[in-house]
């Protein structure tokens, strides 16, 4: 289900942030690093840290705000 709302994003954020899903059945190393647990889970990076993380579904509206207040 939030595979669509990612989608979305992309194109309303272009080119302000880079907007990466990982499959974490195949890469479950990187999963285990960032102790993600349940699908879906939402982080935010600047600097290389996260700043904002969340499980669950998200909507469109809020991770676009969400985005915008750490650009």
């Amino acid at each position: 289900m939030q595979s669509p709302i990612i989608e979305q994003l992309k194109v309303k954020i272009g080119d302000e942030a880079k907007i990466l899903k990982v499959d974490v059945d195949k890469n479950q190393a990187l999963a285990m690093q960032y102790r993600v647990m349940s699908i879906p889970t939402l982080m935010i990076f600047k600097g290389g840290e996260i700043v904002w993380r969340e499980s669950g579904l998200q909507q469109l509206d809020f991770l676009e705000a969400k985005i915008k207040q750490y650009v």
